[in-house]
């Protein structure tokens, strides 16, 4: 069997000292630190501390890791039935408005003249009202600014109960509206497909 030692070294790993015991033995002997924790050696942000021990004979470890933002694989994009999918197609339709359109059956090079501008206002308008995803490894559809605030106040707190309890209400009214906003999605379109085929 590989030596810890040797396989924290092999992936990058350091021993996080955690400065206090963590384990309170039940038969009254000395308290020591078994619980090890490692972190990546190179992640200055990620930390661990050690919590008030309750029952237990060992000290809760909280460990909060610091994952990176991945966007790569995520385009900017206009959420559905948004203000901002509202603005980007008025803006569009304003913009169409305003090409002046020949009177009679239009040249080739009017015609490429009236499609590359209004190419060019929907691009503007896609830029000026896209937003770019910020997706990470523990993302979930449903997960939003409001949840966003709610984890950072509960982070603040020190982990306090009361922003505890808060954080899981902002979650779960996020989520119930989330999905019910997909439910009446799907409802909607199965009716349209089933007037399509009954029709």
């Amino acid at each position: 069997m590989e030596p810890l030692e040797d396989f924290a070294i092999t992936n990058g790993l350091e021993y996080q000292n955690l400065g206090c015991a963590t384990h309170f033995p039940e038969n009254g002997s000395h308290p020591s630190t078994i619980d090890l924790v490692f972190l990546p050696g190179n992640d200055q942000d990620s930390y661990s501390k050690v919590e008030k021990r309750g029952e237990s004979d060992h000290c809760p470890i909280l460990t909060e890791l610091r994952f990176p933002i991945l966007t790569e694989n995520k385009p900017p994009s206009i959420k559905a039935g948004s203000e901002a999918d509202t603005e980007f197609t008025n803006d569009i339709l304003k913009s169409i408005a305003s090409v002046m359109c020949p009177t009679k059956t239009g040249s080739h090079e009017d015609i490429m003249h009236i499609t590359t501008l209004v190419s060019e206002y929907i691009a503007k308008a896609w830029k000026a009202h896209t937003t770019s995803a910020r997706t990470s490894v523990w993302s979930k559809g449903w997960w939003d600014e409001s949840c966003v605030e709610a984890m950072c106040q509960y982070q603040e707190s020190d982990w306090s109960s009361e922003e505890w309890r808060n954080l899981r209400r902002v979650t779960k009214n996020t989520k119930r509206k989330y999905f019910d906003e997909k439910i009446e999605y799907i409802v909607k379109t199965n009716q349209a497909n089933a007037l399509l085929v009954t029709h």
